[in-house]
């Protein structure tokens, strides 16, 4: 396990999931924080960035306490890397109905190296405690085995753990026992493969989609038979930029 991810959510109704942060985004425990591409920006805005290196250092840690809540995640992230541990353990990435507006939750893709038992005990506590379990993953049948999310959302219909979304926490929703799934990127294609199981398990989950602008009609239309499934549709920034790097080479606006 390397990486837990982040959802920060200022107000809900339409804007849920608009303010997306992940723990790799984050300075303090980034681990390659310069390896996100970069191609989408022009070379002067490239060079902005670049210039304001040496002042982003400086500016990370005057604003070290703004980023608290989210810090606080990627704390369980820190005691993750380089160890195997369960699960059940990590209280990040539970939701016990405290109104919470930054949600965190761990990568099942396969490079996060979690175990099935470790899967299991984490339904268990979230039946057993009446939480929400939080996981998410890219790419199916790529980034995440297949066998991954049928364990999963086995695992949840035989612990009558319902199905929750993320505007469903928006809404208030997301009270008692259940397991919230998600999905990033852009990956259509093999999300709208996987229907049948999602079909077959009864299964509602939330696909952050980002460079919705480069998608293509036909998996555009994909996106709207998921939509038509029951599935949360929600934005996931437009470029998969680094959030903080960007706004703070380029401020929060542009002009």
């Amino acid at each position: 396990m390397d990486e837990a991810h982040c959802q920060s959510f200022g107000h809900a109704d339409p804007e849920v999931g608009r303010v997306g942060q992940r723990a790799r985004e984050l300075a303090p425990l980034e681990v390659g924080l310069d390896r996100e591409p970069r191609e989408h920006l022009s070379p002067i805005e490239d060079d902005r960035i670049g210039r304001g290196a040496q002042a982003r250092q400086q500016h990370r840690r005057d604003h070290e306490r703004s980023h608290g809540a989210t810090v606080a995640c990627l704390v369980t992230t820190a005691l993750l890397a380089g160890c195997q541990a369960d699960l059940a353990d990590l209280d990040g990435i539970f939701y016990d109905g405290d109104g919470r507006t930054v949600h965190c939750a761990i990568d099942l893709d396969t490079k996060a190296n979690i175990s099935t038992a470790s899967l299991d005990g984490a339904l268990d506590r979230a039946r057993d405690r009446g939480q929400v379990v939080e996981l998410y993953a890219h790419n199916p049948q790529k980034t995440v085995k297949l066998s991954v999310i049928e364990h999963v959302l086995a695992g949840a219909r035989e612990r009558g753990l319902p199905f929750v979304t993320y505007t469903d926490f928006a809404h208030s929703g997301g009270l008692g026992a259940g397991v919230a799934l998600s999905f990033d990127d852009t990956s259509v294609r093999p999300w709208h493969d996987a229907r049948p199981l999602f079909q077959q398990y009864g299964a509602r989950v939330t696909f952050f989609i980002s460079r919705f602008y480069a998608i293509a009609d036909a998996e555009r239309a994909m996106v709207r038979d998921l939509a038509d499934d029951g599935h949360d549709i929600e934005p996931h920034t437009v470029n998969h930029v680094n959030s903080p790097q960007y706004v703070e080479g380029m401020g929060s606006r542009r002009t």
